[in-house]
């Protein structure tokens, strides 16, 4: 008599991978595992799971895994299959901890491409190279990242993830989600009519959140652990955020701002009309860490730059030239302005960020001071 078995399908694709489209496609993965559950399980049910343009870096991400992994954990599913572990996991050891999680849950796993059944097949050591060779390609995948990036571009596709209260039809195109529009059209309200800022609507959002997890039933355990999962990515961003801005507490309490700026000026007193402005923007940037406030950072070093720049020569004008680019482009690099928490958001780590920014951050600079130099000399 043929054993009959409840078999979950895995599959996956992300952005990196499009480039070998015809090898690791949905489509080809189904029926890979499709030909294979029909030759050795035949009669079972066989039930499909898939995430496209998601990383295999990690689990959380994968919404379709998680759905599956809920499954699986609570016996409601017997094997797992995917056409190999690269569409499982691309990181050694958070790979290797999720299968054991599954096979302590008592799913049977099974590689197809890699012909390994675990537990059936423990070969321990097999398994862990397999996993250490799929890591391998996701410590160099920017190259790829941006090449799939430039051939969606060319063809006129949307790269980024639909704004809140839309969604990306089939067709390529923008449509409103009525429910979510809605949640849109009433923050803009309580902005514009009812003069609410970011606190209150926060406040908002976690009163919605608890009637709904209460309207679908769930128990403040389980809230918790969502409300967890959901903030986790943005609170390194917010310790982070929290030392940088603790620097500026101590400084004011300290009463040393003031001084700090007044000494950042003087440095610019002797220095020639020629580099004066540059100077000035340096400053700007700089005091910019310590006081990310464009109005407070005005309020604080213009009553002090605008008469030192009728000393040096250089117009008032320029002078708050270089306050705005100060001002400006450095909110995208301090911690201390929000970017760090903008990261969190986004799923982007700050030093990844950093790495990726900082020589971009030059370059913007180096034309800021020319811009700042040709302010000078046409007398603006």
């Amino acid at each position: 008599m043929t054993e009959i078995f409840d078999i979950a399908g895995y599959t996956r694709i992300s952005v990196d991978d499009e480039l070998d489209r015809d090898n690791t496609s949905i489509e080809n993965q189904k029926a890979i595992i499709e030909d294979f559950v029909k030759h050795k399980f035949p009669g079972s049910t066989l039930t499909f799971y898939e995430d496209r343009d998601r990383s295999g870096y990690t689990f959380e991400q994968r919404e379709s895994y998680q759905k599956m992994r809920r499954l699986m954990m609570s016996h409601q599913i017997d094997i797992l299959i995917v056409k190999d572990f690269s569409r499982f996991s691309r990181r050694n050891s958070r790979g290797l901890v999720e299968l054991e999680d599954l096979r302590d849950a008592g799913v049977r796993i099974i590689s197809i491409g890699d012909g390994i059944d675990f537990p059936n097949d423990d070969d321990w050591l097999k398994i862990q190279f397999q996993f250490l060779i799929n890591e391998m390609p996701v410590t160099d995948t920017s190259k790829k990242v941006r090449n799939v990036i430039k051939r969606r571009q060319a063809d006129g596709r949307w790269i980024c993830a639909a704004p809140y209260g839309y969604i990306i039809n089939k067709r390529q195109e923008f449509e409103v989600v009525p429910t979510e529009a809605e949640i849109v059209r009433k923050i803009f309200d309580l902005y514009n009519n009812w003069g609410w800022g970011y606190k209150e609507l926060c406040g908002l959002f976690i009163i919605m959140s608890a009637v709904a997890a209460v309207l679908s039933g769930w128990t403040p355990n389980a809230y918790c652990k969502e409300m967890l999962a959901g903030a986790k990515s943005v609170v390194w961003g917010c310790i982070l955020t929290g030392l940088a801005k603790g620097i500026v507490v101590i400084m004011n309490d300290a009463k040393i701002m003031d001084t700090i700026i007044n000494a950042l000026s003087n440095l610019l007193q002797n220095a020639p009309s020629a580099i004066s402005a540059q100077l000035m923007l340096f400053a700007h940037t700089l005091i910019n860490f310590l006081i990310p406030s464009g109005s407070g950072q005005a309020a604080a070093t213009m009553p002090i730059m605008a008469p030192l720049a009728d000393v040096l020569g250089v117009s008032r004008q320029v002078a708050c030239l270089t306050f705005q680019f100060g001002d400006g482009l450095s909110n995208l690099l301090w911690p201390t302005c929000g970017i760090v928490m903008i990261c969190g958001l986004g799923d982007v780590r700050y030093d990844r960020w950093l790495k990726w920014f900082a020589k971009l951050f030059l370059i913007l600079l180096a034309v800021q001071m020319i811009l700042v130099e040709i302010a000078v000399l046409m007398g603006y």
